[in-house]
């Protein structure tokens, strides 16, 4: 019986049920907050597309103890910007949207920034999270009728991202071996096998992937990826709509003042 619903629940997913958010639908959503999060100018539209955020996070049944961990490792590029907003804006500056001026200090203008960075990669990490297989995402972008060399390439960097953990384990156990269970803080020939790890490892990818490349032209890849095609459910095209329509709305949300962050002008 469990076997049937769990086929029956492929069957409705893969001819558009309205009670599941489709791949292609969620990529799209992405690209409408992304255009929306980079034109707003004031907090309390950043409030208003975080609390949007959240809500497609619970549609999406999304784990959020692994975004969060994704979302951190993304920290030191990000805090990195935000010292790049420090010597651009040395004394604040001023946000435009439409009739609406807003001027931030300095602190307001590297806290802004920060906040909008952090809110644009949540919002890009929800498909990846959402998704049981990244291979679905490859797929909705072909379907999408991205370039295929993208499709391509984020086809075979998930495929080596595998192959990479693979080696890495296999690595780490030979330097276990080879050790005799020393850690690379307590012995100085670890870190030195720490450095023949990487290059080890970097050797290895490579002679892997030529060894992919020739296999698959050898079975007649022309640099396309054949799949089944992704069909749009009702409920994705539903909260697309939302998602769009909220946006609009965010951006009209210029004149609010719930947070007392910057001087309108």
């Amino acid at each position: 019986m469990m076997r049937d619903h769990h086929s029956s629940t492929e069957e409705n997913y893969k001819h558009g049920s309205w009670g599941k958010v489709d791949t292609k639908s969620k990529l799209l959503v992405v690209i409408v907050l992304s255009l929306f999060i980079t034109i707003i100018v004031t907090f309390e539209q950043l409030f208003i597309l975080l609390c949007m955020i959240i809500f497609l996070g619970h549609v999406y049944r999304v784990r959020w103890r692994r975004l969060a961990g994704k979302s951190a490792a993304t920290l030191p590029i990000i805090l990195s910007l935000a010292v790049l907003t420090v010597v651009t804006y040395p004394e604040g500056t001023k946000l435009i949207l439409g009739e609406t001026s807003i001027h931030f200090s300095q602190i307001e203008t590297v806290l802004f920034f920060l906040l909008k960075s952090v809110v644009l990669v949540i919002s890009a990490l929800l498909p990846v999270e959402s998704e049981e297989s990244f291979f679905r995402i490859v797929y909705a972008l072909d379907d999408l009728k991205m370039p295929s060399a993208l499709v391509a390439v984020l086809f075979f960097m998930y495929r080596t991202s595998i192959d990479l953990r693979q080696e890495v384990h296999r690595m780490m156990d030979a330097r276990y071996v080879r050790s005799h269970g020393l850690s690379l803080k307590s012995s100085i020939r670890s870190y030195m096998l720490l450095g023949y790890m990487i290059g080890g490892l970097l050797s290895r990818t490579l002679i892997r992937n030529e060894q992919k490349r020739q296999m698959l032209y050898i079975r007649g890849y022309e640099g396309h990826i054949h799949h089944d095609h992704i069909q749009f459910s009702s409920f994705g095209l539903t909260v697309l709509w939302l998602s769009i329509l909220i946006g609009i709305g965010t951006l009209f949300a210029v004149r609010l003042r719930i947070f007392s962050f910057g001087e309108v002008i």
